[in-house]
């Protein structure tokens, strides 16, 4: 089998081409802590720390990589001390925001535009700065709709991150104190898996992401094509139905209802691409727009999907 270098192509063009930094200047009026607020601290935990998204620029909507204006750290830290800082009161509590994903998206109709934020996140609170409880936990995809929204998205951002504060704000800790260090810890521990850290990975089937996670293929596979559609076949030459994917010469494949998506380790993101199999004849994959979802509250304009979330395997911004 043949494997082309549509992949190199694709990366290429969309990181090497000059991208377009964001700033955060508070544009929004912030939620008002009704607990007692010391100071909040950001960690960032995402898996590429030079990368927002993608949005559309021009007539044609050609895709233009998003980056900061700093490193993203204090991206955020800058702006939420800004923002909240003529809240905090020497007797309050310490709020530690761990970001551990915030990406940026747009989807263009005839008339209007749709623009997302995902964004993956945990509260830490603490009395004392040294044990620390779990807050709250924000996962969620969120839209504005306009007629150009590609001039919002840090607005959307501070929204996102207001959201954070809001939701802190109406939970209470109850779960078991660690310090920061522990916190710290267990993060840095997902990271350390084979999925992050490898530069070669064996070839074969993932029945699931916790497989891919560990590099793990349960079978080598045989590829077949079926009409429009690839089939795995096992040793014995049975379709495998039920996988999350499957690995060939570097690239991934994540299985989508009847197709398949490629997509490649960016650091430590993963980043849909398109690629070309020779199965006589050849089939093209990544060529098409994926959504996030088949089924999405947004409507019409509902989000494309450009990786794979780090933490659950599924389609994302």
């Amino acid at each position: 089998m043949k494997f082309y270098l549509t992949v190199a192509i694709i990366l290429f063009q969309v990181f090497t081409s000059p991208a377009q930094k964001i700033s955060l200047v508070p544009k929004i009026k912030v939620h008002q802590f009704a607990m007692p607020v010391r100071d909040i601290s950001v960690i960032t935990m995402s898996g590429d720390t030079s990368y927002l998204g993608m949005i559309q620029k021009g007539l044609l909507n050609n895709k233009k990589m998003v980056v900061p204006d700093k490193p993203l750290r204090a991206f955020f830290q800058d702006y939420i001390t800004s923002q909240y800082k003529a809240q905090y009161t020497p007797g309050g509590k310490s709020l530690l925001y761990i970001i551990k994903y915030l990406r940026i998206g747009e989807r263009s109709g005839n008339v209007r535009e749709n623009a997302f934020v995902c964004l993956k996140a945990d509260v830490y609170v603490s009395e004392d700065q040294q044990q620390y409880q779990l807050a709250c936990s924000v996962d969620t995809l969120m839209k504005w709709a306009g007629m150009d929204v590609t001039h919002a998205h840090n607005r959307n951002i501070e929204e996102a991150i207001d959201l954070i504060a809001i939701t802190a704000d109406n939970q209470i800790a109850d779960a078991t104190k660690q310090t920061k260090e522990s916190i710290l810890n267990k993060l840095h521990e997902w990271f350390a898996q084979p999925a992050f850290v490898l530069k070669a990975f064996r070839q074969g089937v993932y029945l699931t992401y916790d497989d891919f996670l560990h590099n793990n293929p349960q079978t080598n596979g045989t590829m077949q094509k079926d009409g429009r559609n690839l089939v795995m076949l096992d040793s014995l030459n049975h379709p495998i139905s039920n996988f999350w994917g499957f690995s060939y010469q570097g690239v991934f494949y994540k299985k989508v209802r009847n197709t398949f998506i490629p997509f490649i380790r960016y650091g430590r993101n993963f980043e849909m691409v398109a690629t070309e199999i020779d199965l006589d004849p050849v089939m093209s994959f990544g060529t098409e727009l994926q959504l996030i979802a088949e089924e999405s509250p947004f409507g019409p304009l509902q989000p494309y999907a450009t990786g794979i979330d780090l933490y659950n395997g599924e389609l994302t911004l």
